[in-house]
């Protein structure tokens, strides 16, 4: 419900710099349609009961909506981030979302469901929030974030070409220097 609340409140507080949603998406009837989360099948089977019509439902909830609100946000900046097989909040709720906000506008798809990959959308979110409020733009939360996840890719060259380097050494006859507690190499 976050993002939800947040594209609606992005889109009525004039005093938000900017706006970012994560797995957010619009068009309430769509995600009662279509969303797999536990609380949604009775209200679908209520609405059947009762003869109620999506369109009918659609008018109750359109002054809820965040779809009705997420294009007053701009001129300020939205950063949305949601998830391709998101059951929850359909990825196709998120695409209208998406398609109803005025530039400027980002967005990244996950491959994932509702669970997005909370520490890269933080290390993107940081980066965003770094180029939109301060100016700068290098991306230095991703790059860590990276660097954390990768950090093994950059030591194995290093250490296997020390290792190939010593062999070297090793098989040319080079003698290696002699630790004596001193910092002495052997003459040539």
């Amino acid at each position: 419900m976050g993002a939800l609340i947040g594209a609606v409140l992005g889109g009525v507080e004039r005093r938000l710099k900017a706006c970012v949603l994560v797995v957010g998406g619009g068009n309430m009837t769509l995600m009662i349609q279509k969303s797999k989360h536990p609380a949604i099948p009775p209200i679908r089977e209520y609405i059947s009961a009762n003869n109620v019509s999506y369109r009918e439902v659609q008018k109750i909830l359109d002054p809820v909506d965040p779809i009705n609100f997420v294009d007053k946000i701009s001129p300020r900046p939205v950063l949305m981030h949601n998830g391709r097989f998101d059951e929850i909040v359909p990825a196709e709720s998120g695409l209208l979302l998406y398609e109803k906000a005025q530039e400027p506008k980002e967005i990244y798809w996950y491959d994932s469901g509702h669970d997005v990959p909370l520490d890269l959308v933080a290390a993107r979110t940081l980066d965003w929030l770094e180029l939109n409020l301060r100016g700068r733009t290098f991306p230095r939360y991703q790059a860590v974030y990276h660097l954390s996840r990768y950090w093994f890719l950059l030591v194995l060259p290093a250490t296997a070409i020390l290792f190939v380097w010593r062999f070297a050494s090793k098989a040319r006859g080079k003698k290696e220097p002699v630790s004596t507690g001193e910092a002495t190499w052997p003459s040539p």
